[in-house]
């Protein structure tokens, strides 16, 4: 993850499960994400379901919303 945001890239879709969450028990990839973002990389969290949207109800879907 930490080489695939690197220059020159500008951005990342995140396609996360169920209302905008990714798996919690990799704390290295919410790191490096927000590294990213640091960095200027823009980061857009995009659920997979096909209807509603991104909820900030979990831990790792508030977390993506802070970064």
């Amino acid at each position: 993850v930490r080489q695939f945001l690197e220059p020159p890239i500008l951005g990342v879709v995140l396609q996360t499960y169920g209302a905008g969450n990714m798996p919690s028990n990799r704390p290295d990839i919410l790191e490096e994400l927000r590294k990213a973002s640091d960095r200027g990389i823009i980061i857009v969290n995009c659920t997979q379901c096909n209807k509603g949207s991104v909820q900030h109800i979990y831990d790792t879907a508030t977390y993506l919303n802070k970064i």
